[in-house]
């Protein structure tokens, strides 16, 4: 009794095969940038030897994209491009030398935000949820 094989017949065949079992993988997905809508809700400002604790309630909008880690941070409306990037599963951290960092869990969605001063330093802390919104 003769056995036959499966083969594809052709290059195109099993590129086009390949392709498409690329794009349902995980590995293949394109991730697009993606948005989160933040609150932070509570604010520590350190000046010499004084520390403060107020409550308030803030928006804060954060783009994200991993596959090219950038962070893009909007406090005010403006944008805020964040170097130093790197995102891993357990955080997503950024910052402005000298005035700005800011990390994010993806785990939770908690978010602190660190502004920096010569006299003091500003810690905002708060949560943040994915946004279906367009981006800024």
């Amino acid at each position: 009794m003769h056995h036959r094989r499966f083969t594809p017949r052709g290059a195109g065949t099993s590129g086009a095969l390949a392709a498409v079992i690329l794009l349902l993988s995980p590995a293949g997905v394109i991730a697009a940038p993606q948005r989160l809508d933040c609150n932070l809700t509570s604010l520590e400002t350190k000046m010499a030897s004084t520390t403060d604790v107020v409550a308030e309630t803030r928006p804060i909008t954060v783009v994200f994209d991993q596959e090219a880690k950038a962070l893009t941070a909007y406090p005010n409306g403006s944008p805020l491009v964040l170097t130093n990037v790197t995102m891993s599963q357990i955080a997503m951290s950024g910052y402005v030398n000298g005035q700005v960092s800011l990390s994010v869990d993806p785990s939770s969605w908690g978010i602190v935000f660190q502004t920096y001063k010569p006299d003091s330093t500003s810690t905002e802390f708060g949560m943040c949820s994915v946004s279906t919104k367009p981006l800024p």
